[in-house]
């Protein structure tokens, strides 16, 4: 019996071959499947695997996170989960790379400027919207502009801002080839009680206490036994589920409530859910695992500069060229993974060091990466792409 990780040399050898981007793009099928991570570093919570089951690239997969098989839109669950590496893969009974078609016999370029928003005039505001019926998504704000995907109600839309126009609420993002796309969330009424979910400007997410007090803060804790999962802090509420030892638990925030140090997060349905990570003792070493605040979850990440030194700031980058992936942002460091030319790279923070501009995300296994991108020399058309302020 396989895993995740040799999943990746178990299809090749059973026919299956990997699809290639085009235009920063993958160009998946009903039939295909994804495996989520590097190859190499994909064991347990650092991977996930799926098959695309239907069009507009809805999966069906196995998930802690639903206690499930369930199906979803693969790019919001994607996005939900930080955007880990994808590699898709198609049956095709041969050994070479799936070349996708490209119409007319032309190239198709990468997008001109994945960092910027295009068409109507947007609000920047960032945020996640959990749908309570089936939302299309559009490629402007015209209500009778066709479908291009569906969000299925409950499902994750992380959005970067907003825009009021043909009667309607838009919230808007970036999709993997850096294209603008829009989903109508409500009518244009002045009001957020009526939008189609929740997650829009003052409309929190069902679930989000704000009387618990809860504290800012984005980390992923590593538990060394099994923590149950608590719809709120108090420690004789009934288990919802339960994160066993070393899985990775992805938070948001965190609070001292009744003893106990919490951490929080919102689940696939936009719940707010609370986990006890220890006593609340003013101390991070007695906590039951590592990842909660202080007390790192990963060795490596005594290289990381952390969150005080990087520049926090949120884009996609398109790169001309083969680029490595880095555990910190020393230049001698060894390779840990690599993009390819034309893939699109999605990080929440920047840092000029040892002579480069770096850009930086956490991966699926919660393990902060580091990207360069180009000289360090104050200047943005000397990068080796597009998306870093150009």
């Amino acid at each position: 019996m396989g895993n995740t990780d040799t999943l990746f040399d178990d299809l090749a050898r059973h026919g299956w071959t990997r699809v290639l981007e085009s235009g920063g793009e993958i160009p998946a099928r009903r039939g295909d499947l994804f495996i989520w991570g590097v190859q190499g570093s994909s064991l347990g919570a650092a991977g996930h695997c799926g098959v695309f089951y239907g069009d507009n690239d809805e999966i069906i997969h196995c998930n802690y996170g639903r206690n499930g098989i369930t199906r979803d839109d693969h790019d919001a669950v994607w996005a939900a989960n930080q955007y880990p590496p994808v590699a898709i893969f198609r049956y095709t009974a041969s050994g070479t790379p799936f070349e996708p078609p490209v119409d007319n016999g032309e190239q198709v370029p990468p997008p001109s400027n994945p960092g910027t928003p295009t068409g109507p005039r947007l609000t920047p505001y960032s945020g996640v919207f959990y749908p309570n019926i089936e939302l299309p998504v559009s490629a402007d704000t015209d209500p009778n502009s066709p479908a291009l995907a569906n969000y299925p109600v409950g499902s994750a839309i992380f959005y970067d801002g907003y825009v009021f126009e043909n009667g309607f609420a838009w919230i808007s993002h970036l999709d993997r080839a850096g294209t603008r796309r829009f989903v109508a969330v409500g009518p244009d009424d002045g009001r957020t009680d009526t939008v189609f979910g929740t997650g829009f400007l003052n409309n929190e997410p069902r679930g989000q206490d704000s009387s618990l007090g809860l504290v800012p803060y984005n980390g992923v804790f590593t538990p060394a036994i099994q923590l149950p999962v608590s719809a709120d802090t108090d420690p004789d509420s009934p288990a919802l589920a339960y994160y066993n030892p070393g899985m990775a638990i992805t938070y948001d925030s965190y609070v001292f409530a009744n003893g106990y140090a919490w951490i929080s997060y919102l689940d696939g349905a936009g719940t707010r859910r609370y986990i006890a990570v220890g006593p609340d003792d003013g101390r991070t070493d007695t906590v039951f695992g590592s990842g909660f605040l202080s007390n790192t979850n990963h060795p490596e990440t005594q290289l990381d500069p952390g969150p005080a030194q990087l520049i926090a700031k949120r884009g996609q980058f398109v790169p001309d060229r083969r680029l490595p992936v880095s555990s910190d942002t020393t230049v001698e460091s060894p390779e840990v993974a690599a993009y390819a030319a034309g893939s699109v790279i999605y990080y929440d923070s920047y840092i000029f060091a040892s002579g480069l501009a770096w850009i930086s995300y956490r991966d699926g296994a919660g393990t902060r990466r580091y990207v360069a991108v180009g000289p360090d020399d104050g200047r943005f058309d000397t990068v080796w792409g597009r998306g870093f302020f150009n």
